[in-house]
């Protein structure tokens, strides 16, 4: 499956898209940043459970925001605010607290132990 993909799917999905930009698109619209974008990243998803558990690691890791994640199954958009905030793991903090507290219940970095 991944080589079909990689030498079959893939490739005929970038000259769509090649050919929607070179028809769309005069050279300065491209190069600023207007153009078509054939999102191939979810062709391999075999099951529901995969891509949720795809979308959780995303999360975690701080690579997209609850929102995000959402859009990715099809879901409307939380009106939260945390949901468009990017986590990193340990229980899903804020990017800006976490990591160690000292004595005085300031977060400290562990490069500063």
């Amino acid at each position: 499956v991944d080589a079909f993909l990689m030498f079959e799917i893939i490739p005929i999905a970038e000259l769509i898209q090649d050919a929607f930009n070179a028809s769309l698109y005069e050279a300065e619209e491209y190069l600023s940043g207007n153009f078509v974008r054939v999102d191939t990243t979810m062709i391999k998803i075999t099951s529901f459970k995969d891509l949720v558990d795809a979308i959780d690691v995303g999360i975690r890791n701080g690579v997209f925001t609850i929102n995000e994640g959402r859009e990715r199954v099809g879901n409307d958009r939380s009106d939260k605010a945390m949901a468009d905030e990017i986590f990193i793991t340990k229980n899903n903090q804020q990017v800006s607290k976490g990591g160690e507290a000292n004595d005085d219940n300031e977060n400290i970095s562990s490069s500063e132990e």
